[in-house]
Parts: structure tokens; C-alpha cells; sequence
């Protein structure tokens, strides 16, 4: 379990995640919804490690990763795709998962396991990954943070701007990284009809924290969903 208590961050003297607690669970799907602006970047950014918490506590599986760097939680299990900047786009796709492998030293099986995963990948493992498409670019992220067989794997819109059976294709391997045992924490940016039905918790962040929580299905069907998707007033839980 991904357990996050009253977590604070931002950037210089602006508090942008201003007390947010959630949990996420191994082998289940945990969206993070909300208009643009409320945070919801930082928000993972700070989970990841990418950014330093002002305040607050971040555990996995019982042990505080609050003080731990980004490499050393991706080691405790926390996995995490940005959404831009995700890949060596002047490196193969092969090379992209070396660079991975050997700087955490796993073992060399562990590419074959992505590859299976993701057989476009495999196809094209000699290619440049700046010449990918982006879905095939997102395949990449994913799969270089699969390298560490995380229990959360963190994922920020990694839908966002792709076409619909693009989507529909990640979708669907997403799917798998969660049959496989692994919780996904997504943040959901577009597409919500199609992801939100498959998650087991949503959360609805505004202006910094969370407003709102609900089953994917429960929330699809409140009729204040676009309001809320939207950011306008939010009835209370």
C-alpha cells in the first residue's frame, strides 16, 4: 500500500499540494483527477521524489519513503513515468532500457519481461526513441520503470494527446501491469469515460487538495461529475 498523509510542496515561496492524504493499493488502479492547475503533477512529483515535500509523510508497504531520494524509493517498489521528458530520445529503444538496467543493476531478464509487454517496443529496439511515436514513446517510459518490478507505478497523463485506439492499446497493457499485481496511481488528464470505469479509487484534487473521492464507476455516474471534472463547486463528500 502507497499511504500519503498530509503532503505539502511547491515551488520557491508558492505552496502548490497544500495537505493531501490518499492511499493507493497493490494491484488495483487509483486515479487522480482534477482541472488544470490543481497540483496534480506536483502532486506525484513529490511522491516520486522528484520534488521535495515541505511537510508531511509518504509510505509503501508500512516504510516512510519521506526521506528517501527518487532513485531509492524506485528501489523500495515506487515506480514513475513523467509525462514529458520521459525518455533518451538520442538513444535506441534498447539503449533506453540499458541505461535503466545498468544504473540499478538488474538482471538482464528483466528487459525481455518489458519487451513481452510491449512487442512494438521489441520491434523497434534499435530505433531512436525521439523518432517513436508518442504512444510508442509512452510505452517506453512505462517500460523503463517496469525495469524495477515496482508495487506502485506512478503515471502522470500518460494518455494525453495520444489518439483513441492508441489509448485504447495502453489502456489495456496498463490493465496488465495491474492483473501482474502492481498498483497504478494515474492521473487522469483526458479520456476520463474510458479510464475512470477501471479505477478502484478516484480522487478529485482542486486548488491543492483533495475534494473528493469515489469508485470510478460511482463517480461516472453522479450527475455533478462534470462540474466537478471541471472544477466548479464540489459537493461534499
Amino acid at each position: 500500500m502507497l499511504e500519503v498523509e498530509d503532503l505539502r510542496s511547491g515551488y520557491g515561496r508558492n505552496e502548490i499540494v497544500r495537505g493531501v492524504s490518499l492511499v493507493a493499493q497493490e494491484a488495483s488502479i487509483t486515479a487522480i483527477i482534477g482541472p488544470n492547475g490543481a497540483g496534480k503533477s506536483t502532486l506525484v512529483q513529490t511522491i516520486a521524489g522528484v520534488l521535495p515535500a515541505w511537510g508531511g509523510e509518504v509510505g509503501l508497504g508500512g516504510q516512510s519513503l519521506t526521506r528517501r531520494s527518487a532513485r531509492e524509493r524506485a528501489m523500495r517498489g515506487l515506480g514513475y513515468t513523467p509525462q514529458l521528458r520521459n525518455v533518451f530520445a538520442v538513444l535506441s529503444v534498447e539503449e533506453n532500457l540499458d541505461v535503466v538496467a545498468h544504473s540499478m543493476k538488474l538482471p538482464p531478464e528483466r528487459t525481455q519481461e518489458v519487451f513481452d509487454l510491449f512487442p512494438i517496443l521489441y520491434e523497434r529496439r534499435r530505433q531512436r526513441a525521439g523518432t517513436l511515436s508518442g504512444g510508442q514513446r509512452q510505452q517506453l517510459a512505462i517500460a523503463s520503470a517496469l525495469l524495477m518490478r515496482p508495487r506502485i507505478l506512478v503515471l502522470d497523463e500518460p494518455t494525453t494527446g495520444l489518439a483513441p485506439q492508441v489509448v485504447d492499446s495502453l489502456i489495456e497493457q496498463i490493465l496488465a501491469i495491474k492483473a501482474d499485481g502492481s498498483g497504478v496511481v494515474w492521473v487522469v488528464e483526458e479520456h476520463p469515460n474510458s479510464i475512470l470505469p477501471l479505477c478502484d479509487r478516484v480522487y478529485l484534487m482542486e486548488s491543492g487538495g483533495i475534494q473528493h473521492q469515489a469508485t470510478g464507476p460511482a463517480l461516472l455516474a453522479d450527475p455533478n461529475f462534470a462540474e466537478m471534472f471541471l472544477g466548479a463547486t464540489v459537493p461534499q463528500s
